[in-house]
């Protein structure tokens, strides 16, 4: 039982980590392209070019809320 608490206190670390918000928004984006993959609504270049700006703008917007509420 120690052994399956250690695994699963890693695994909740190494994904959600310091900020659930930034595993949230990883998540968010994943689902977001995955769907449009297989709608057939855009194709691999545009899911992967719009998910990596939507993961940039969600880790800066993320940052810019943590800043913003510590002052």
């Amino acid at each position: 039982m120690m052994v399956a608490r250690a695994v699963w206190r890693f695994l909740v670390d190494l994904l959600i980590g310091d900020d659930p918000k930034i595993a949230a928004i990883v998540v968010l984006v994943l689902l977001g392209g995955a769907g449009a993959l297989v709608t057939g609504i855009a194709g691999p270049l545009v899911v992967l070019t719009c998910g990596a700006v939507t993961l940039m703008v969600g880790f800066a917007l993320s940052l810019t809320l943590d800043f913003a509420r510590g002052r």
